[in-house]
């Protein structure tokens, strides 16, 4: 074994150790979890998450209507296909944030054509959105596959040195292989592949997990503002929008509002000037929703087909 590899072992073990006494949704414990995580150190598994986040940047067709940011509820939750009089495109990452969806838009504005005032910019809703902070989580992978489109400002420069040979190795294989027709025509929507086992007391564990996120405050807030206002000066609408979840994640929240707990209410003044659409609470069939929180395959079709009404109103009006 090389002296390298033993060291990288070493580390292993050592952040092993101190993760058991460290939160993990506190801004250390992020850190943590971060050095435990594989998946940007493996350049394998960067290289098969490269091919959909370089559709998304050089694919993006300047016609687009409606352009949606945000998470994974963007991500598994719209399929732009389904939308038969006005074009849509999906840009949303698993674990996204508003940081990573102000530097999205500000490398898809500069492709976006046409008329401003007849095209929308939404944004998923989340609440705990404002205090989520990829860079330092094991959603890093995204972030490092943003920098060669959107010039991403790492605040922390030190991690990103490691990755950078790896992020090359992974883009040179990738952009030789070229992208596949059926990812290109998928216009940014990628399907859940796996089915998992979902209980109420999920639910509930994960609405709490994203109520101790919310928890550690607003710190986000900062690139929502600026998102705001680069939308406004293209003169684009802004939208917000809140995906549907199970019963039992929104009885938590319920219930946090019940002892004065507004979690939205850090966002109110960002709604100002801007369109909301609350779905949050929309009845949905079973099977239309994989998890507490995420749409699978077939509710995400039959929401986005719900939704191209909407906002058919809303561009004309």
């Amino acid at each position: 074994m090389s002296k390298k590899r033993a060291l990288c072992k070493v580390e292993v073990y050592f952040w092993r150790l101190v993760s058991r006494f460290v939160d993990r949704h506190s801004d250390f414990g992020r850190i943590v979890n971060s050095r435990l995580s594989n998946g940007a150190s493996n350049w394998h598994d960067l290289r098969a998450r490269l091919p959909r986040v370089r559709v998304i940047f050089e694919c993006f067709p300047p016609e687009t209507d409606c352009l949606f940011l945000g998470s994974s509820h963007t991500r598994y939750g719209i399929v732009p296909t389904e939308w038969k009089t006005l074009r849509a495109w999906s840009a949303g990452f698993s674990g996204g944030d508003l940081k990573m969806s102000y530097y999205t838009y500000q490398a898809l504005r500069k492709k976006w054509a046409g008329d401003p005032r007849r095209q929308c910019v939404v944004l998923n809703d989340d609440f705990f959105m404002r205090s989520n902070t990829c860079e330092l989580s094991s959603i890093f992978h995204y972030t490092l596959l943003l920098t060669p489109f959107t010039d991403y400002a790492f605040e922390n420069t030190v991690r990103l040195r490691p990755y950078l040979r790896c992020m090359k190795k992974c883009w040179a294989v990738s952009c030789k292989e070229g992208l596949s027709e059926p990812l290109v025509k998928s216009c940014g929507y990628i399907r859940i592949h796996f089915d998992p086992v979902y209980t109420e007391a999920n639910g509930i564990a994960v609405a709490r997990r994203h109520l101790k996120i919310h928890s550690f405050g607003a710190k986000q807030l900062v690139w929502l503002e600026r998102l705001k206002a680069a939308v406004a000066e293209d003169g684009r609408k802004f939208v917000f929008l809140r995906y549907p979840v199970r019963s039992e994640y929104a009885a938590v929240i319920d219930e946090e509002a019940a002892k004065g707990n507004d979690v939205w209410e850090s966002y109110k003044p960002y709604y100002e000037g801007a369109v909301h659409l609350d779905y949050f609470r929309l009845p949905m069939e079973e099977g239309m929703i994989w998890d507490a929180n995420h749409l699978s395959e077939v509710g995400a079709r039959n929401f986005t087909r719900l939704l191209e009404s909407e906002f058919i109103k809303l561009i004309n009006a």
